[in-house]
């Protein structure tokens, strides 16, 4: 039995109501152009039929179907889904026909989609759940880039495949998804390895403003390989300071520390009731045995002289045979505010300097080792202050004494100069040549690195899951597109 046009449109609006806004001759003649198998049903009145084929208006899509595509491009199945789908509605309708009922069956094209592309799609299924569940991250180097290659492959070949792809649809997805699969654990490796060198800069910004020299650096690597002291500046010092704000700010807090320690120590004294004691001339002779008084042929005596003249304020205190923990950790206050005085620093001979550093630095551990064990995490935080400020407090005094132009100030001068063609240029040169070199450049510098470093992606660290929505997503972005009508 044939139908006209506008019976052939009402059909069409039956199973499709969103082109209900579409006249019922229109919308039956752009489905005959779309699907001429139907002409035989359709009563033309003698009309022919365009065989250019119009634009069909498509319906908006509501936010469900949206929904729907998006969850597609990760997850397969939507051609197992199609596929029953459309045998269950072929099924419906032919119930429909034999209840006595209108049969739409006639307009459920069986042969789409076909069987190879639903072998395809479960196939793609089988890979997903292999990928989620941990295929390609478990083993050595090797294993991991071998199992990535081929689910990276199965997934681009099968998404090809499950959209009806040829053969060399097939073959370029297959390529691409194994490339994108060999590229996350090399991509991985390659980011671990760049990782740890970036996670070494920080600290090399922080040596390297406060001009520590090797043996510095490798005494605080020596116990646990990690360079605890710049650690503490990347992570307690604000950036974009000057190094003398930054001076002035732990010379405070190196008294603030000194004080809080003299508390706990002295209401430890009174709570326990125990007299710890620290042997003045055993301590001398032990600081005799460095390698600084070794070398100056210094004994207990010639340590004592030059600590006493040098800060002359310690005179009572090391006179005494014996100190108290209280006692001793005053006398190293009263040396530490010495060498953190700034006129200090340029007057005094250098062995003579490293001799009363090595006393201030050798008390404040003894004391820290005699001390309860809840004080001792302020000795090691007075330590890195002090330390900060030792070394600032040479930086500055380095910086003083040379107000000449130095080489590197003539390497960037004539860059500046030649790049920017004027004496402008040169002087921008040499100051951009000193800002890179400046305390707040070098310090900031370690904290956005060590920022960074805290949130930058491996790949290689992704959960299974997440590795293999990546390769899905890239498997239908190079997968063979396909047109989608009612």
């Amino acid at each position: 039995m044939t139908k006209t046009l506008e019976q052939f449109g009402q059909t069409i609006k039956q199973k499709y109501p969103q082109y209900s806004d579409i006249p019922d001759a229109e919308l039956g003649q752009k489905m005959l152009v779309k699907y001429p198998q139907y002409q035989d049903m359709v009563q033309t009145s003698g009309e022919s039929v365009s065989v250019v084929q119009p634009e069909v208006i498509q319906p908006k899509k509501g936010v469900l179907e949206k929904t729907t595509n998006i969850v597609n491009k990760v997850f397969p199945g939507e051609q197992v889904g199609q596929a029953i789908g459309t045998l269950g509605g072929l099924a419906f309708e032919k119930t429909k026909g034999l209840l006595g009922k209108q049969d739409n069956s006639q307009f459920y094209d069986i042969s789409a989609p076909s069987p190879k592309q639903v072998l395809g799609d479960v196939a793609n299924i089988g890979l997903t759940v292999a990928g989620t569940k941990g295929v390609g991250t478990t083993g050595n180097f090797t294993s991991r880039l071998l199992k990535t290659i081929g689910l990276g492959a199965g997934l681009g070949g099968t998404k090809a495949i499950s959209e009806g792809g040829g053969i060399k649809d097939v073959t370029k997805s297959t390529l691409v998804g194994g490339a994108v699969g060999a590229a996350l654990p090399i991509a991985g490796a390659g980011l671990r390895a760049i990782g740890k060198q970036i996670e070494q800069l920080p600290a090399r910004f922080v040596n390297s403003a406060l001009s520590r020299n090797k043996s510095q650096v490798l005494n605080d690597i020596a116990k646990d390989k990690v360079d605890d002291f710049a650690k503490y500046v990347v992570q307690n010092k604000s950036a974009l300071k000057s190094a003398n704000t930054h001076f002035n700010e732990s010379s405070s807090a190196v008294e603030v520390l000194s004080n809080k320690i003299n508390s706990a120590l002295s209401s430890a004294a009174r709570k326990s009731g125990a007299k710890i004691t620290i042997g003045t001339n055993s301590f001398l002779d032990n600081l005799a045995k460095i390698p600084e008084a070794q070398g100056a042929l210094l004994k207990r005596d010639d340590i004592k002289t030059i600590v006493m003249r040098l800060a002359p304020q310690t005179k009572q205190l090391l006179s005494k045979s014996s100190l108290t923990l209280e006692e001793a950790n005053r006398l190293r206050q009263l040396v530490d505010r010495t060498l953190g005085d700034r006129a200090f620093l340029g007057g005094q001979l250098s062995s003579d300097k490293i001799i009363l550093k090595q006393f201030a630095n050798n008390l404040r551990e003894v004391v820290k080792n005699k001390a309860p064990e809840g004080t001792r995490r302020l000795f090691t935080e007075l330590s890195n202050e002090i330390r900060f400020r030792d070394g600032l407090l040479e930086r500055i005094a380095r910086k003083a004494g040379n107000q000449v132009l130095s080489f590197g100030d003539f390497i960037g001068g004539g860059l500046g100069g030649y790049f920017g063609g004027s004496i402008y240029g040169a002087i921008a040169g040499v100051a951009a040549r000193r800002a890179i070199e400046s305390v707040p450049f070098k310090i900031t510098a370690a904290k956005a690195i060590d920022a960074l470093t805290k949130v930058s992606p491996v790949l290689e660290g992704l959960a299974p899951a997440q590795q293999t929505a990546i390769l899905k997503l890239f498997s239908e972005i190079f997968s063979r597109e396909t047109e989608k009508s009612p």
